[in-house]
């Protein structure tokens, strides 16, 4: 009798099942890590802002800009390049979510930032704060504006995506 060294189809069947679910697995980590490291973009990029804030302040006798919006290559972070901070990037998912990193200095007040909405609102023109959204934030982030100052409260609560008065999902910010 010849014996065969062939792999019979259950044994192929079982080989691809096996390398089908390993695959899934990794690419189920792979989005993980992905948004792990968006959100790590996002934390240095707010560093650096931060620091351009601080230079801004140093060159303007403590004042910060009184400008508040979206800090975009478009937008308020015009003021900041080329003199304080060599490159403005946009969110990483900017693109998709039409959402970037916001800038309050916190005696502003429009749209949905005021006293109607926020009745216990305290503004000073001494503070500022950039807000970004972080998509896997860390167990101490999670209520990081819900425990802020009154403003990032505010902020927490109502600056919806359109200004429309809605949670906006800012979870992590740098300022004072």
């Amino acid at each position: 009798m010849k014996s065969s060294r062939a792999f019979t189809l259950i044994e192929l069947l079982v080989v691809i099942s096996i390398i089908g679910v390993l695959s899934s697995v990794v690419l189920a980590n792979l989005s993980s890590v992905r948004s792990k490291a968006r959100d790590t973009q996002r934390r240095l990029t707010l560093k650096q802002y931060q620091s351009a804030m601080e230079m801004y302040a140093s060159n303007n006798q403590g004042n910060y800009p009184a400008a508040t919006g979206y800090f975009t290559n478009n937008g308020f972070a015009v003021v900041f390049a080329p003199s304080y901070i060599s490159t403005v990037t946009d969110d990483p998912l900017i693109s998709s979510s039409g959402k970037s990193y916001i800038h309050q200095r916190k005696d502003a007040v429009g749209g949905t930032i005021n006293t109607t909405n926020c009745p216990s609102l305290i503004l000073d023109s001494t503070k500022w704060a950039i807000y970004a959204k972080l998509e896997n934030p860390s167990p101490s982030e999670v209520n990081m504006l819900s425990q802020g100052d009154s403003y990032d409260q505010c902020v927490n609560t109502t600056l919806g995506p359109s200004g429309i008065v809605s949670p906006a999902g800012y979870n992590y910010k740098v300022g004072n």
